[in-house]
């Protein structure tokens, strides 16, 4: 079925279009054209003149009952605004019963918890859904939900909206894109899944060392990238000094329409979540979404499967999960910033946490790294400035010795030292040939430069 966009747009004409001299400018120009006598012309003017305002009686009459596709797309925009407004009241008083009356809970699935829930920094189960949460940009009779587009989906109906709430999960980004489908019910209009036919027939795309099972409704996304994401996976490699896999082990990212939580993933195989149906940051388009999000599986494969395992695939038990695990988020951080431009939305908000206190915790030593700042006590909170701070040592090993130097072998050695040694003072002299004091006094030295030549950041925004 042909999707039909149920929209209203306007075009006013601009000064110096056709349009803009009115009707009766455009005849008078046709009449000069006639040639015509002067008594003759006068009276061809006056009934075309009269036509022509007995003509726009005729239209302003008639423009005051709208053709019926006019009032159903009104009907329709207005009745999905209802819900809108209802989905605030419940989320202002927490009311979650509410919630689960806007939705269709046969179709919703598993993402009926995701659509009742937001996660506030540092809160619990308990906490109402709007403590904190909501953009403090907002009148406050305006909803939180802002509708851009309205499209027919076979019977159900697909609306594009900003929202200003925290969007679900860690990340935590406000206001957020997201992508919703509604049905109408004897009750109002509720939120809903569409059905497999929406989603089209499965495909499989391959490249070299990259596979992808999906639908055709995702399809698009993945053609325009598969290549670019190929050459990725072969790059990251190479930056970090390891062997690229067999030829027959493609790494293989499944595209599904249930929420995946985590990484999504096991050994060679990810699971995401159909671009369509995840909660973006409001300034990413869906492709730009889905490039970060495989691109930051491709960091973590990589990083895990050959730096961070010994030579019979056991992981470090204290080194990786005790000691190293900072070191290894770092790490993934780091690739990523490299990598994507616009920055992983969890990076973006880290870079900012870490150079903000940055000041406050200077110089830095490397065994903050593990457990962050004494005085931070919020729990995300520290978790992000322990990554923006490891991912700026990598940046600084890769600037100071490997780009400078046009080398390309000590950040290699320095996240494969991560395998032999224990403790920081015995890894910096192994790889640096200086002491560890003397390698800190040289990274702080780096991070005033990179604080005093970095702009003001504005939180959750590139």
């Amino acid at each position: 079925m042909a999707q039909q966009t149920i929209s209203l747009e306007w075009y006013i004409g601009e000064e110096g279009s056709p349009w803009a001299h009115g009707l009766t400018g455009q005849w008078l120009d046709v009449v000069d054209e006639m040639g015509t006598g002067s008594l003759e012309r006068q009276m061809i003017v006056r009934i075309l003149r009269n036509t022509a305002i007995a003509l726009l009686a005729t239209i302003l009459i008639a423009g005051t009952a709208q053709p019926p596709w006019v009032s159903e797309q009104v009907r329709v925009g207005n009745g999905i605004q209802v819900a809108f407004r209802l989905e605030d009241q419940a989320h202002h008083s927490g009311d979650l019963a509410a919630l689960g009356a806007l939705l269709d809970e046969q179709a919703a699935g598993r993402w009926q918890h995701i659509w009742k829930s937001v996660q506030p920094t540092g809160g619990t189960n308990d906490t109402p859904a709007s403590a904190g949460l909501v953009d403090g940009n907002l009148e406050e009779d305006e909803s939180t939900v802002k509708l851009i587009r309205l499209e027919q989906a076979g019977h159900l109906i697909m609306a594009e909206v900003i929202v200003h709430r925290r969007a679900y999960g860690w990340t935590g980004f406000n206001p957020y894109r997201e992508t919703r489908f509604y049905s109408e019910s004897k009750d109002g209009w509720i939120r809903t899944m569409p059905d497999t036919s929406f989603w089209g027939t499965q495909q499989v795309l391959e490249m070299d060392h990259l596979r992808f099972e999906l639908y055709a409704r995702d399809a698009a996304y993945v053609q325009e990238r598969i290549a670019q994401w190929d050459e990725l996976y072969r790059n990251l490699h190479t930056m970090l000094g390891v062997e690229m896999p067999r030829a027959d082990a493609r790494l293989t990212f499944v595209i599904t329409q249930d929420p995946v939580r985590g990484r999504g993933g096991y050994g060679d195989r990810f699971e995401l979540t159909s671009p369509l149906l995840v909660q973006t940051p409001d300034y990413l388009s869906l492709e730009d979404y889905l490039h970060q999000s495989v691109v930051s599986r491709l960091t973590y494969h990589v990083t895990t499967a050959n730096l961070f395992e010994s030579s019979n695939g056991q992981q470090y038990e204290e080194n990786v999960v005790g000691r190293w695990r900072t070191i290894r988020r770092g790490l993934r951080s780091w690739l990523r910033s490299e990598l994507l431009d616009p920055d992983w939305p969890w990076d973006l908000q880290a870079q900012n946490v870490f150079y903000a206190s940055l000041p406050e915790h200077h110089p830095l030593k490397l065994a903050t790294l593990s457990h962050g700042p004494e005085n931070m006590s919020d729990e995300r909170e520290a978790l992000l400035w322990r990554t923006a701070a490891t991912a700026s040592l990598f940046a600084y090993v890769a600037e100071t010795y490997d780009i400078n130097t046009k080398s390309n072998k000590h950040l290699p050695s320095f996240i494969q030292g991560f395998k032999e040694h224990r403790t920081w003072d015995a890894l910096i002299p192994a790889i640096f040939d200086i002491t560890m004091e003397e390698f800190e006094n040289d990274w702080n030295h780096w991070l005033d430069l990179q604080l005093s030549s970095a702009p003001e950041t504005t939180l959750l925004h590139p």
